[in-house]
Order: structure tokens, then sequence, then C-alpha cells
């Protein structure tokens, strides 16, 4: 796939020694005091190694031991969060039942840490959406070597409404920031889910 990075980060190959990008530390450290994070008087890269295609020298720079930023919160408004089962609202604004109207209170998602690392490379697959059924993989390192802010939440979020609302909300913050596009169309902004079993 051909580059179409105008202004490219060092390319992720072995030996290229990285720099820090201060713009991605100021934006990110916006972002750390918006979510009422504690930023870390001391903070340093580590190299995670590991062996994927996407990541051509065999590790990532992260902040796995040090990261930018721990203990936030992300609010989430009340009328963000809408019960399950809820219902849109019918003619004039009325709402259809009672249990279409949101939360009277306001939840707060824990944030447990933020740190900085560089992207990895895009996989595409050929022939199907995902690895099962592909005839073939095509990497695009556009993205790769770029500066990746990662937001790790607590295991606060109890719906898929709650999860959407805390990316609607965290995309809104991001954006209002000037950090991000957090287009998701564009991979400016990505989520991953984790279960935590209880």
């Amino acid at each position: 796939m051909p580059h179409a990075a105008r202004h490219r980060p060092s390319p992720p190959l072995q030996g290229t020694l990285p720099s820090l990008n201060r713009g991605a530390v100021e934006r990110a450290l916006s972002v750390a005091l918006a979510l009422n994070c504690e930023v870390s008087p001391r903070s340093y890269f580590d190299r995670k190694q590991y062996f994927y295609a996407d990541l051509s020298k065999g590790y990532q720079i992260t902040q796995q031991r040090a990261p930018l930023a721990i203990n936030g919160r992300l609010d989430l408004p009340a009328a963000a969060i809408k019960p399950r089962g809820a219902k849109k609202e019918g003619r004039a604004g009325a709402p259809q039942s009672s249990s279409s109207a949101p939360l009277s209170t306001s939840r707060s998602i824990g944030i447990e840490r933020m740190h900085l690392e560089e992207d990895a490379a895009r996989t595409q697959y050929v022939g199907s959406q995902a690895l099962r059924g592909a005839t073939g993989a095509l990497l695009d390192f556009n993205r790769a070597g770029v500066p990746l802010l990662e937001i790790v939440t607590r295991p606060d979020l109890r719906s898929a409404a709650e999860a959407a609302a805390a990316g609607a909300e965290l995309r809104r913050v991001l954006r209002a920031l000037g950090a991000s596009s957090a287009s998701m169309a564009r991979g400016a902004m990505r989520v991953d889910v984790n279960v935590s079993v209880r």
C-alpha cells in the first residue's frame, strides 16, 4: 500500500531511534487534566516486545510501567444514559413510557491509566473481514509509529448503553480540546472492549 502520510514519523524499522513528539505529549496532558487524572511527576517509555505482522520491528514503544497519568474519571451526563428497555419519544416529544426517561443522576467512569505509545500498522484482510475465510492480508503502514494515546477505564461500565455513552462523551472531550478529530471511521478513535467476569 502506498504511504499517504505527509509528515512521516520515523519508519517502523529496527535500528531507527525514536524521538519524543512534543505535540503528542501536550495534547495527552490536556486530555489527562480534562479527565481529572493525576499526572505522573516522572514518566518514561518501554519497549514492549512482541511479534505480530503489523509490528515490523518486533517491539512497540509504550509507557507500560510508568504511564503519563492515572486515577481519573469520565463524567457521563445523566441525559446521555438511558436505562435498559428505554423507548424513543413519541409525537410532540412526549415519552412513550415512563422507562424512557434518562437517569436522574450522572455517572462517573474511572480512568485507571492513560499512556502514550506508538501505533502499529493496520491489517486489511483480502476476501473476508476477518482472518477466518481470508485469502490473504495486506499491511498499511501509514499509521505505524504515529503517537497514540491509550485510555484505560476501570470496570465501571454496566451496560452497552453506558459503553456507548462513555465513547460519545470521550469523543466530545477530545474534540473540544482539539486533541483529536476522534473520527472512528478514519481510525482516529478506536475502542477495545474487555469483559470483567464477576
